[in-house]
C-alpha cells in the first residue's frame, strides 16, 4: 500500500528515511507527525491518586518500566541491573506492568530465582487511572527495549516530570532528555540506575524532557498544517478525475 499512496503518515523523521529509501518513495509525500503522552493520561486527576496508588500496595520511590511481556521489551535486563545492585548492598526496587504476551513467567521465574521478589513487583495490565498513579509515584522510568525508532512511555516520563533512563540506540527520540545504556549491558543499565540518586543529574533530565515535549508538540503542529496542505492539494489533483 506505500508505494501507490498518495501520502503517507509516519512518527519519526527516521521512519520517513527508511521508508523513503526502501520504497522508492519521495520524502514530499511522507508527513510526519509524531506521537504524544495518551489524552486518557493528560485528562487524569489527583483526587484519588492517594487511594489507587495504596490499593496498588506498593513502596515509593521504583523504577517503572510500562510494557507488555514480549521478549524484546527485555524486561530481564532490570532484573539483572537489580541483582547486581543488591549483590553490591544497593537496594532498588521495580514495578512491571502490562499484559503477558508469552514472556511473563519466564520473567516471574527469574525473578524468584534471584530472590528479587521485595525488589520487583509485577501488577499485570493495568487501568488509566493506576497507570496516571505508577507515573506519579515512580522515581524513574526505565526502557531497555529494543524496539523503535519511537516508544509511547519517554514521552509519558517527560510528562510526568520523571527522570528516563532509555535503550542508547533510540537517541533519536530522546536526545538529550535520558540516561542511556547499551541495552545488552547489565553493568551500564546499573550505573544508570545509581546516577538517578543525583538531584543535579535528575533535574537537568527533567528539564530536558519539558524542552523535548514541547520539541514534539511543535513538531505534531507542522505534521498537521503540512497534512492539511497536501489534503488541499490532492482535492486539486482529483479534480481531474473522471
Amino acid at each position: 500500500c506505500l508505494g501507490p499512496s498518495t501520502f503517507a503518515i509516519v512518527e519519526s523523521e527516521d521512519l520517513k528515511n527508511k521508508i523513503s529509501t526502501q520504497f522508492n518513495k519521495s520524502k514530499d509525500r511522507i508527513l510526519v507527525f509524531p506521537n504524544t503522552t495518551s489524552p486518557y493520561l493528560t485528562n487524569q486527576n489527583d483526587n484519588d491518586l492517594e487511594t489507587t496508588f495504596k490499593k496498588l500496595n506498593i513502596a515509593e520511590n521504583f523504577l517503572f518500566y510500562p510494557a507488555q511481556f514480549w521478549e524484546h521489551k527485555n524486561h530481564i535486563r532490570i532484573i539483572l541491573a537489580i541483582k547486581k545492585l543488591k549483590e553490591k548492598g544497593v537496594n532498588f526496587n521495580a514495578v512491571f506492568c502490562g499484559a503477558d504476551k508469552g514472556n511473563k513467567n519466564f520473567i516471574k521465574n527469574k525473578i524468584k530465582e534471584y530472590n528479587l521478589e521485595e525488589n520487583i513487583k509485577i501488577l499485570g495490565f493495568v487501568n488509566f487511572t493506576e497507570l496516571h498513579a505508577l507515573y506519579s509515584k515512580c522515581k524513574a522510568v526505565v526502557m531497555p527495549t529494543y524496539f523503535g525508532p519511537t516508544n509511547i512511555p519517554p514521552l509519558d516520563a517527560w510528562y510526568y516530570k520523571k527522570p528516563l533512563i532509555y535503550s542508547n540506540h533510540l537517541k533519536n527520540q530522546a536526545k538529550d532528555a535520558a540516561l542511556y545504556f547499551d541495552p545488552e549491558s547489565t553493568d551500564q543499565l546499573s550505573e544508570c540506575i545509581q546516577k538517578i540518586e543525583d538531584k543535579n543529574i535528575c533535574d537537568e533530565l527533567i528539564n530536558n524532557g519539558n524542552l523535548r515535549l514541547e520539541e514534539i508538540n511543535r513538531q505534531r503542529i507542522n505534521g498537521t498544517n503540512q497534512l492539511c496542505a497536501s489534503l488541499k492539494q490532492f482535492e486539486k489533483i482529483k479534480e481531474t478525475w473522471s
